[in-house]
């Protein structure tokens, strides 16, 4: 049981609380009229949440006087000091609602929700229905209820996984199961229990349609079934899977769809293209658990800290300017003639000093080219034209985020979020880079 105690003023709600908490309640603080002027109290509350089992920090301007200012101060102290989830209510005329409310929901605060009093303009002398609508239409997008859920589970799910990964080898998780998986390979004991442990709790959410796995032949239904629901999550459950005996930086891919059809054994609702994604996203698990989240409107990354709150990290990511290329080049006697020349000429320094860095676990290869900038290619082999990497599970989400950052993605030939994929297990070459890397390839 949650119990937030409403009252005016920080001296009222914290006796109340207290003696909730005596009777074996656990309590949601929500404290009214918070300002800069009132450190001591954020100073304050931030010990008692670290000595009490609160599970949310909800601060409210009640009486509608917290500047954008004040707003900035509190949010920042309770971040730094309160690793808890926080939420927060304004009551303001349209403008500083407005400001407000969106600083809270672009600085990661959980839930953010608004009372707007009276009609006219407000300070930024916008009129009062276009200021509503971009006000919608930003809670919109980044709150749309399930797909928000979704994401939720994944982040709870991928911290969980990054925790069982750090302790993998004295838990005897590392090494083979015995299994060989559809794709021909040997499952790894941490590719099967982090498979599970997604299946297992997007099911529970209540919120997904049909699961598609890198590890699972066939559509995933949900048990318990959610016939109701209208989203499609895929996912290959660990990414680099073959460096977990030697600790490289290993992770998870996930894309999310909106249903096609009722029919749960209709293999197209997961045979989708790319570009009809709604969120991409991937989590790393190396020196710090990283989460990217991607839409349209958005590619964030959050740091994952030591209770799995995720924090915003790097704001509205848009691919690094190095010059980095990252490819296998043990591989060279299979790649094409145009691959070579690609090779040679940024060997040749004719486009620019390149450093080459090729980790060989795709996700950590992508994020760090995300965040440096330069390349990322699997070509797919010259001789057989298949690919090595899975349209679905990992080429689609990667490209649409790379899409969402300034970057794009192919086959080699064509746009990868423009293919159609012909079955659940495709294999494509896979160039990835920002838009400057991409268009030199193109252009060799």
């Amino acid at each position: 049981v949650r119990v937030a105690c409403y009252y005016e003023e920080f001296a009222q709600a914290l006796p109340a609380s207290l003696w909730l908490n005596s009777q074996g309640y656990k309590v949601g603080f929500n404290i009214m009229q918070i300002s800069e002027r009132q450190e001591n109290e954020l100073e304050i509350i931030c010990e008692l949440v670290k000595k009490f089992p609160v599970e949310v920090l909800y601060f409210a301007d009640s009486l509608g006087s917290m500047t954008l200012k004040d707003t900035k101060n509190v949010i920042k102290h309770l971040k730094n000091n309160c690793k808890i989830p926080l939420g927060c209510h304004f009551h303001d005329n349209l403008g500083l609602a407005l400001n407000n409310s969106l600083f809270a929901i672009e600085n990661g605060i959980t839930w953010v929700d608004s009372t707007i009093t009276g009609m006219g303009r407000g300070p930024g002398n916008c009129q009062t229905e276009e200021i509503l609508i971009e006000l919608l239409s930003k809670f919109n997008s980044f709150n749309t209820n399930d797909v928000s859920t979704i994401i939720n589970i994944i982040s709870k799910t991928c911290y969980e996984i990054s925790e069982v990964v750090r302790v993998s080898k004295i838990n005897s998780l590392v090494g083979k199961t015995g299994k060989i998986n559809v794709q021909g390979e040997q499952v790894e004991k941490l590719d099967q229990f982090s498979n599970d442990l997604l299946i297992k709790n997007l099911s529970d959410s209540g919120k997904v349609f049909l699961m598609g796995s890198e590890e699972i032949e066939s559509v995933i239904i949900p048990s318990p079934n959610n016939q109701e629901a209208e989203y499609v999550v895929v996912f290959d459950p660990l990414d680099g899977s073959s460096n977990i005996d030697v600790s490289v930086t290993i992770g998870t891919i996930f894309g999310i769809y909106k249903k096609i059809n009722n029919d749960q054994n209709d293999e197209s609702n997961l045979l989708q293209k790319g570009k009809d994604a709604i969120v991409a996203g991937y989590t790393v698990y190396g020196s710090s658990s990283d989460m990217c989240v991607s839409m349209s409107e958005d590619t964030s990354i959050f740091s994952f800290d030591e209770n799995g709150i995720p924090f915003l990290t790097i704001k509205n990511i848009s691919y690094g300017n190095e010059k980095i290329y990252s490819i296998n080049e043990s591989k060279w006697n299979n790649f094409s003639d145009k691959d070579k020349r690609w090779l040679k000429s940024l060997k040749s320094g004719a486009n620019g000093n390149y450093t080459s860095r090729y980790v060989g676990s795709l996700v950590a290869d992508f994020h760090r080219n995300l965040i440096k900038g330069g390349i990322f290619s699997y070509p797919a082999d010259s001789k057989t034209g298949l690919g090595k990497l899975r349209l679905i599970y990992e080429c689609n989400p990667l490209s649409l985020i790379a899409k969402n950052a300034n970057g794009f993605a192919s086959d080699g030939e064509k746009n990868i979020l423009n293919i159609k994929p012909d079955n659940l297990h495709q294999r494509v070459g896979f160039y990835v880079g920002n838009n400057a890397e991409m268009h030199i390839y193109e252009n060799t």
